[in-house]
């Protein structure tokens, strides 16, 4: 099956109805363990948490002398406290030894008979107590948030071997692989090749054999030659348009969705001023390329996405069809290019 000239002959299909028809019954997969760096991301599928005390013992900030303050109180160099024997060297990170809780700097020591003590330290100086970074149970990022780079640096750093995230595995063909495997991936997806086991099919150009067509022919712009449907595994199918930067403008404004959906998590929509105005031919939607400036976002492509102004976007929105675009210092909700 195919979506050529002859199917575009009907009315175009309003893109919420599409989107509508497309994602019925659409829900989230189910959760996998993922070691925290593999999981980059992807959509907690339970919320991050401390498994114990984090740090679980005391610990020095920095290379010194671990002591108890109290043992401090009114040295200096002038009238130095004695010490029974010398405090412990600690490295930065080490624990400190029992009945220890300031650590006390290198060359505060002096070598003696007795080993003197020339400065004051109040308890918990250059230490990192225990559970003052996070109590056992403590949420570090919230269930249906997506995992970034830094969670995934605090998981390890907690002592997370695994997390669970839900990540759909998005199957391609070849010219989808070439032309919008990394969107896929970067709005957490896992690509695969077309026909393995997935949670969401897409084509370029055309559909395949025992695929069924719900909408072909989007009131979209790009995206008036793309169809959405079922394969015929009966998973969600996205056919982009032949064009490879047609294919990347329309998958923009169809994807999150769809990966949100499958993910469960929600899309990751900002609020922004537009610096000048932006203006859209109506009766169907456009995708609106924006680039970040100095006063605000500024359009630099509305209704296409060549290649050149695809580099160029920091950002992007989906004018709804019923609007002839938004005047200049508009309030506009957009979505960070992935």
């Amino acid at each position: 099956m195919t979506t050529d000239a002859a199917a575009r002959t009907a009315p175009l299909v309003p893109l919420a109805r599409a989107l509508a028809l497309w994602l019925d019954g659409v829900g989230p997969v189910a959760p996998v363990a993922r070691a925290p760096r593999e999981a980059i991301g992807r959509v907690l599928a339970d919320p991050l948490r401390a498994p114990a005390d984090v740090p679980s013992a005391a610990l020095a900030r920095r290379a010194g002398h671990a002591v108890a303050a109290a043992d401090t109180i009114g040295a200096s160099p002038y009238a130095p406290a004695f010490a029974g024997s010398p405090p412990p060297l600690v490295a930065a990170g080490a624990a400190l030894p029992a009945g220890c809780d300031a650590i006390l700097p290198i060359g505060a020591v002096a070598d003696g008979p007795l080993p003197e003590i020339l400065a004051e330290v109040a308890p918990g100086t250059d230490v990192r107590r225990a559970g003052s970074e996070a109590r056992a149970g403590a949420i570090l990022r919230a269930e249906g948030a997506r995992l970034r780079a830094l969670d995934a640096a605090i998981a390890q750093a907690a002592g997370l071997e695994r997390v669970r995230v839900r990540e759909p595995i998005v199957a391609l063909d070849g010219a989808a692989q070439a032309a919008v495997a990394p969107l896929v991936a970067a709005l957490g997806g896992r690509v695969a090749d077309i026909g393995a086991p997935a949670d969401l099919a897409i084509r370029i150009g055309a559909a395949g054999e025992g695929d069924t067509i719900l909408a072909a022919g989007l009131a979209l712009s790009p995206g008036e030659d793309a169809a959405l449907g079922r394969d015929a595994a009966g998973v969600p199918l996205l056919v982009l348009p032949a064009l490879a930067s047609d294919a990347i403008g329309a998958a923009l404004a169809l994807l999150p969705e769809a990966l949100a959906r499958l993910s469960g998590g929600a899309l990751a929509t900002r609020s922004g001023i537009l610096a000048e105005g932006l203006s859209s031919r109506g009766g169907l939607a456009e995708v609106a390329l924006l680039a970040e400036g100095a006063q605000g976002l500024v359009p630099i492509a509305v209704g296409d996405t060549p290649l050149a102004a695809l580099a160029r976007a920091d950002a992007f929105l989906v004018v709804p069809a019923d609007l002839e675009g938004f005047a200049r210092g508009a309030a506009i909700a957009y979505l960070p290019v992935p």
